[in-house]
This record gives C-alpha cells, structure tokens and sequence, in this order.
C-alpha cells in the first residue's frame, strides 16, 4: 500500500513540476521539489534514504483530525489530505476566475457595511466546492482539520465556507465550515511536525501586553466606541479586560500604562507560557518586515519603543506555546514564493512560538475582547486550541445581532501551528498527584481484598 501510495505522489509531483517547466528548482515550493527528488530516488530502487517531509508520521494526529494540504501551480489546485486511516492526492482544474472570486470573498469579508448577503454566500459556497467539496466524503465523520494553504488559498478563512446554499436572512444562520470543523492552519508541513512534537520547555508565566492610548485617532466604524478597530492610536475600551483573562485563567502578569524598553520587554517575554498582545497593530503591505505591533504612545524619547517590529520578533527568542495577537492585521502580510506569507504571525513562528493565534484584518475591539474571553475560558476547560476557538466563535455568533454577526466580526481571528490544549505546569502536578492517589488507593484497595480472601 505505501508503494502505492508513493507511486502515485510520484506521478502528481511530476505534473507539478511539468507545469513548472520553466522555472528554475529554487523557485518551487522546496518541500516539493526535495519530496520529489526522494520519490525519484526510491521509484528507482535506489539506496537513497527516504524520509518525505511532506507526510507526517502517524503519531502526529489525533483519532478524528486531518491534514489538509494545498498547492497551486498554473491552472492546477493540487490537494493531499492524511488522516489516521487514509492518505489521498487529488488534482482540482481550477475555474478561469477562481483567484477573482477568492479575492472578491476576502473584500467582502472586510466590509461589514452595505454587504450583500446573497452575493456572498454565492461567493463562498463556489469557492468552497473548488477547495473542499472534492474531499467532502473522506472528512465528514472527522471533527479537526489542520490546513496548509498556498498562493491564493491564503486568503480563504475556511471557516467561513458555506457547505450549501439555504433561504435564511442572517449572516448568523448560513452553513458555515465552522459549525461541523475545529480548523486550524500551518505555515508549512514540515513546520507542523516540529511544531506538534512534545516539547520539555519549562514555561515561566504568561505575560499579557495591553498598553495605554493617549491619543483618539482610533478608527471606529459606527458611533459606538465598542465597536472601534484596533488600530490608529486611539485608547481602547476592551484591551485591558481583554489581557486580564490571562491573569485570570492562567498565573499571568499584566502589564499596561507604562512603556517598557523594547529590549527588557522581549527578554521578559521569553519561555512565557503565553504571551497576549492586545493592542494596536498595523502589516506593511510593501515591507512586511516592518508590519508592527505598538507597546505605547509615539514619544520623541522611546527612541521607538513604542514599535515592535516583524523583523525585531524574527530576530530574538521568545519560546512561547501560544503567542496571542490581538491587533489588527497580524496575520496579514505578502505571498512570496517558496515562503509563503510573510507576516507578523510568522515571524513569532521563528521566534520560537508553537502555535500563533492572529488577525487577518482589522480587529474589531468588542468583538475581540468577546472571542477571547470564550477562548480562555475553552483553554481553561482543557479544550484544544482549535476546539476553543470554534466554539468561542459559534458562541460569539449565537448572541451577535444582524449586524455583528457579519463573518468580519469573527472569522479574522485565526489559530496556526500547535492546535492541541495547554497544560500548564501547575496543572501537570495536580494529574501527577491525582494519579499518584489513584494507583495508591488501588493497590491498598487490591491488598485488602487479599487478605481478607486469606482470612
């Protein structure tokens, strides 16, 4: 059956690159090209080792997850699904104006005013029978999907894919993905498999960031100051109730008014068990490198201090198990071939962070504050990280009105890398405990049992 299966990633990854004939190897996905070169190897009954990044070893997933990988190339949507029981390859023609009608979905997304509903479900279900349709059957009895998105795909927050189109009036009643899958994403599979593996980091406490605004440039779009974005300078209402669910659920410290040394704030968020940011945040379409997060009020003396950068993040150590950022568009940012997105939330990826919970537009700050206090409290109940944030999101949704329940209030939040629950420390030591005094009680419970058999 593996040989099989090998024989037939051979052959797609062929046409992969026969479509790619003109390229240079350097500029295909490398994972792809190293897979095939292996592929090769072993189709020729080579001695060449066989280790394939690209499928991850069995112990990797959960009884009811799957993989879902996609790559682009020319007209061709190349989809590998893997799951405990089942490996799959598919080839998906991709429409004249599918890329037209991912980006027309990601604009809609991001206007929450004036949207028309019709033509969005219409949008979304379209999309969704080009990129998940396909693999329908193989999925319907799992509960997690982790995805791999690639070129266009990124924009799609699969969450918000209509699995059929029905006669409702609210945004809140369409078939969203969401309401059958927890879904988080990867930025690459070989990422995943380090990201997943069990790590023997000794975590200090989580830190939560939500720094004080002086200003009132902030960016509102209704006359309502819940409903104002996170971005601009302007001070917000929700941020510091936002940060305190970490002191609350986890051994967190809060940090807020006062402007910290950039270089004393990023030695202090290192081997924290979460770091949350919530703040102001803005991507740098042209640059994403210099896409930023604000620790404070712009002042002449912080020497920037008040900025911390993508490449700052990219460029210290900062292990952490979840990396939380509650800004706008942090996990927006440019597709570079080969790399992938690059953005904010990727660079906390090679800072040492194992899972990054991100932004993919403007973060509305109510809506926000709202999201994560269900997310903690899923964290809290020893929920996955993916499990939590989908059903932080389905509450969140049940109790939105007509106009909050729009998929911009709720589907910019996502969750990439490790989806699994945290235990903290502390929490480690209560199990340990509880299943000391369980083999104790058994074995003191089997000697009785002995001897009064004996007697």
């Amino acid at each position: 059956a593996k040989n099989v299966m090998l024989s037939r990633q051979i052959k797609v990854k062929k046409e992969m690159i026969s479509e790619n004939a003109t390229a240079q190897p350097q500029e295909l996905d490398s994972n792809l090209f190293e897979m095939n070169k292996q592929l090769e190897a072993y189709s020729l009954n080579t001695s060449a080792p066989l280790s394939s990044p690209t499928w991850p070893t069995q112990y990797e997933l959960e009884e009811g997850s799957a993989i879902i990988s996609y790559y682009q190339t020319g007209q061709s949507l190349y989809l590998l699904l893997w799951s405990d029981d089942l490996e799959t390859i598919r080839k998906i023609p991709l429409p004249d104006n599918f890329t037209k009608k991912v980006q027309a979905l990601h604009e809609l997304l991001q206007n929450p005013f004036g949207s028309d509903m019709s033509r969005f479900e219409s949008l979304s279900y379209d999309i969704y029978k080009v990129v998940f349709q396909p693999i329908e059957n193989e999925v319907q009895n799992l509960n997690k999907l982790l995805i791999l998105t690639d070129q266009v795909t990124h924009l799609i927050p699969f969450e918000v894919l209509v699995t059929e189109k029905t006669d409702v009036s609210q945004f809140k009643d369409l078939h969203y993905l969401i309401k059958k899958y927890a879904i988080s994403y990867a930025p690459s599979i070989t990422s995943l498999n380090l990201l997943l593996k069990e790590t023997d980091v000794n975590y200090s406490k989580a830190v939560a960031l939500a720094p004080r605004f002086s200003g009132n440039t902030v960016e509102c779009f209704v006359l309502d100051q819940g409903d104002c974005s996170r971005s601009g300078y302007g001070d917000l209402s929700w941020s510091k109730k936002e940060a305190g669910l970490v002191t609350e659920y986890f051994d967190g410290e809060l940090l807020s008014d006062s402007l910290m040394r950039k270089d004393k704030l990023l030695k202090k968020l290192n081997n924290s068990l979460i770091i949350h940011f919530a703040t102001h945040g803005s991507s740098n379409d042209q640059n994403p490198e210099f896409s930023k997060l604000l620790l404070g009020n712009p002042d002449s003396t912080s020497d920037f201090d008040h900025e911390l950068f993508a490449f700052e993040v990219f460029h210290n150590q900062l292990n952490t198990e979840l990396a939380v950022l509650g800004a706008c568009e942090t996990g927006k940012g440019t597709i570079s071939a080969g790399d992938g997105l690059i953005n904010m939330a990727n660079s906390f990826f090679h800072s040492g962070a194992r899972s990054v919970l991100f932004s993919r537009w403007l973060a509305n700050d109510f809506s926000t504050y709202q999201i994560m206090s269900a997310f903690y409290d899923g964290l809290n109940q020893k929920l996955s990280k993916s499990e939590a944030l989908r059903r932080a999101k389905l509450e969140y949704l049940a109790n939105a009105d007509e106009l909050r329940s729009h998929p911009f209030y709720w589907s910019h939040l996502s969750l990439s890398g490790n989806h699994r629950a945290i235990y903290t420390n502390k929490s480690n030591y209560i199990y340990i405990i509880l299943a000391t005094l369980a083999i104790l009680l058994a074995v003191y419970a089997s000697k009785r049992k002995a001897q009064s058999i004996v007697s």
